[in-house]
């Protein structure tokens, strides 16, 4: 007789949530990077526990290579911004803390579930490509934010034109309404020591 079924069982919410973790976890990272679809994983991971915080304000999504792909579904190097603004978060497909930076607050973009995603990311870069006429440039890195005025979802690309290249130009799609806009010049890769001076994406540190 198995002596599991006497085990007691604890009804501690802050375990069974760990436990609905690691089981999440585990099932997104079942298959390899280059199989799994990069909205799927973003649309249906449970950031709340590394975001200490139920909402976002940056989401972004590069390759831990530090190399430009075609492909954004490729990409298995993740960054976040907190709800509140207050932590930036590095993370890996298997939802594990790779390193976190506290920052004093970040402003300019509206609070946003990462549940709320649901357009395809690589179809999003398949149709900038097609839309600014440059069908052989690769995505350096991808962020998913929220707009203050619209309210809607924005997936920024950073597109690398030189593999050499250290400043990369964004340029914006939002899926809602099949919307382009060219953004700025910023850095092709995020890096947790990036965000100790003043960062520019999109967004600012408040003073």
């Amino acid at each position: 007789m198995s002596m599991l079924r006497f085990m007691p069982i604890r009804k501690d919410s802050n375990m069974r949530k760990a436990l609905l973790y690691g089981i999440v976890a585990a099932t997104l990272a079942a298959g390899p990077a280059s199989a799994q679809s990069l909205t799927d994983f973003f649309k249906y991971a449970p950031l709340e526990i590394l975001a200490q915080s139920p909402t976002l304000l940056n989401l972004e999504a590069q390759s831990s290579s530090k190399t430009a792909q075609s492909d954004v579904n490729v990409f298995d190097d993740y960054f976040l911004i907190n709800g509140p603004g207050k932590l930036v978060v590095n993370f890996n497909r298997l939802l594990m803390n790779k390193g976190q930076v506290p920052i004093p607050g970040w402003i300019g973009v509206a609070q946003y579930s990462n549940h709320e995603i649901s357009a395809d990311l690589q179809d999003g870069l398949q149709k900038v490509l097609a839309h600014y006429h440059m069908p052989s440039v690769k995505a350096a890195n991808v962020v998913i934010y929220k707009t203050l005025n619209t309210g809607q979802l924005v997936y920024d690309y950073s597109l690398q034109a030189n593999p050499a290249a250290q400043y990369c130009r964004e340029f914006l799609f939002t899926p809602a309404t099949e919307g382009f806009q060219l953004g700025l010049m910023s850095k092709c890769f995020w890096t947790l020591e990036g965000f100790r001076p003043p960062p520019t994406k999109a967004g600012r540190l408040a003073r």
